[in-house]
């Protein structure tokens, strides 16, 4: 349902290893709602396992967004065959549970002070419950090293490629300046 800035041209990893591109990207409707979908080119003989999970991750904190296949962590006999579509797994968007959170807090701020102004304690119980679920499925996809705030507290090589980026900036910054010769105006 969101595709959190991937494009045209990103890579497509397989157990963290490039095994395509995205070619393109498509918003259709399914019902009145609208859907996103991702269209990928994988090398020849790479099988990916049916039940094999699809999220958007990044290659850095701030880096350049691919689509990362997993594998189930169980033996599989059958594989996704070229042109078959799979669901991908909808990350969990942080503004949203930080939203909830200010939220919620600030109707029980009001409470508490005595504004309760239409807001019941119920509801605040309510709003309360559905934020600490949403952190339970972020802090999941967390300890389950999913995600982008997943990879970034337990993938060594995103550390190791902001070092590297860092350190090619100090050594080459005249790459801040560069811009593909494509890309310059005429």
């Amino acid at each position: 349902n969101f595709a959190e800035g991937l494009k045209s041209a990103s890579p497509v990893r397989f157990c963290g290893v490039g095994v395509g591109e995205v070619k393109t990207l498509e918003v259709k409707s399914e019902d009145g709602i609208p859907v996103v979908y991702v269209y990928t080119k994988i090398e020849n003989g790479i099988n990916i396992p049916e039940g094999s999970r699809f999220i958007v991750n990044s290659l850095s904190l701030f880096g350049e967004k691919y689509l990362e296949i997993i594998p189930p962590d169980y033996a599989v006999d059958s594989y996704i065959k070229d042109k078959d579509i799979v669901r991908g797994v909808d990350p969990v968007l942080l503004f949203n549970v930080l939203s909830g959170v200010h939220q919620a807090v600030s109707k029980l701020e009001g409470f508490i002070a005595g504004d309760n102004s239409g807001v019941s304690l119920e509801e605040t119980i309510v709003n309360i419950n559905g934020v600490a679920k949403d952190l339970r499925g972020l802090i999941a996809d967390i300890k389950g090293k999913e995600g982008t705030l997943g990879m970034l507290f337990y993938d060594d090589v995103l550390y190791e490629k902001i070092d590297e980026f860092f350190q090619d900036i100090k050594d080459n910054p005249w790459k801040l300046l560069y811009k593909p010769a494509g890309k310059r105006r005429k």
